[in-house]
């Protein structure tokens, strides 16, 4: 190693800058901060009780001092926080290569052998084209099952109860195990209580059933997950709002499950009326406290969040669902033949699908998986328990 390199632990920019912003919320008036504070920063930036060594540290660096300026302070963090492997990552210089960049191609390894699963549930009205949606969305017949005899996919009926679909789809060596939970369309009756009840039942058990198998005492090393990562929430396009049935239902699911909106038969509106939809939509949502995917995180860094926020002012998504190709021009493509021409679902002019399936698919998918986990999950675990 060169003479004079820099071998010590240093903080990464992110904890730096936690640094400084606690700094200027305890100074007084920017300038200096009381040294009886410093123990008190230490420990909300560790979120625990510092060790002996943290608080030698501090007393040994504040003795003696009327206040501790923001270079003092800076020092003194470091001192305290590179003590512990606890607050985030230290940035060790290494005197050539150690094969940590391997651990991305592991990673990928055992997620290909592993594979992944996610369970997704669709709810709405009857006649709102729930399963044609799916099937656009995962390019097949998702919507139908193998006959036992072998003759090929079979549509299903239309749906009278919760039922399951599962599916093994493969791209590039990544395998998913898909399940659809299809669930009889409300809305259509006077009184649809049992409908959603039987909706939220649902959901509740299976984080019952989660709960069961990690209390167990011989429990398999990875415990099948059936928990709905995701609920597609398909609102009739009306262009007046959503209907009290729409937010009964999501006020009940949304601490339960993640949430994504969608407007299906979105090209019944004009691009003026879908617009102004989207927007009552959203004021509804937001006037009544339900909470859709996606969520924010305190892991989040500042990239994730504009992604977040990017997604969250476009709910709810407005889709069109077409499985059959069309020639358009002279290309073969997904879409719609109308009146006033041709809807080509995979473009995002035409409709918002390609960005209903980044946010399931290519970017959210393990987010949905961890907020289900790590948010739902573990809330309805707490109460359940407690």
């Amino acid at each position: 190693m060169e003479p004079g390199a820099n071998t010590g632990p240093r903080l990464t920019p992110v904890q730096t800058q936690l640094i400084a912003a606690a700094f200027e919320e305890a100074a007084h008036d920017g300038a200096v901060v009381e040294p009886d504070q410093v123990e008190r920063i230490a420990a909300g930036l560790l979120g625990g009780v510092l060790t002996d060594g943290m608080l030698d540290t501090i007393i040994d660096a504040t003795d003696g001092k009327d206040g501790i300026d923001a270079t003092q302070f800076d020092h003194i963090m470091k001192e305290v926080l590179v003590q512990t492997c606890a607050w985030g990552t230290l940035q060790t210089p290494t005197n050539g290569p150690v094969g940590i960049t391997a651990i991305l191609d592991q990673v990928k390894t055992r997620a290909k052998k592993r594979g992944f699963d996610f369970n997704l549930m669709v709810v709405g009205e009857s006649g709102l084209g729930k399963t044609t949606l799916v099937d656009t969305l995962f390019r097949g017949k998702i919507s139908s099952r193998s006959s036992e005899a072998g003759e090929g996919p079979k549509p299903l009926p239309q749906t009278t109860a919760i039922h399951n679909v599962t599916h093994g789809i493969e791209e590039d060596g990544i395998r998913v195990r898909l399940t659809v939970t299809d669930t009889p369309g409300f809305g259509d009756q006077v009184d649809n209580t049992l409908g959603c009840d039987a909706i939220v039942t649902y959901i509740k058990d299976q984080h019952d059933a989660y709960i069961t198998m990690e209390l167990s005492k011989q429990r398999a090393p990875r415990i099948p997950d059936s928990r709905v990562h995701a609920l597609l929430y398909f609102i009739a396009p009306t262009s007046h709002g959503l209907k009290p049935l729409d937010i009964a239902f999501m006020k009940q699911v949304h601490t339960l499950v993640n949430v994504v909106p969608l407007i299906a038969k979105a090209d019944a509106l004009t691009l003026h009326e879908r617009a102004a939809f989207k927007a009552l939509i959203r004021e509804d949502l937001e006037h009544h406290e339900i909470r859709t995917f996606p969520w924010t995180h305190h892991e989040d860094d500042e990239d994730d969040e504009d992604v977040k926020e990017a997604i969250r002012a476009c709910l709810p998504f407005a889709v069109v669902g077409a499985t059959e190709q069309q020639m358009a021009g002279t290309t073969m493509v997904r879409g719609r033949q109308t009146r006033w021409g041709f809807i080509n679902v995979d473009d995002p002019e035409h409709c918002e699908l390609p960005l209903l399936r980044d946010t399931l698919i290519r970017t959210h998918l393990l987010d949905l998986k961890d907020t289900t986990a790590s948010v739902h999950y573990e809330s309805y675990r707490e109460s359940h328990l407690g």
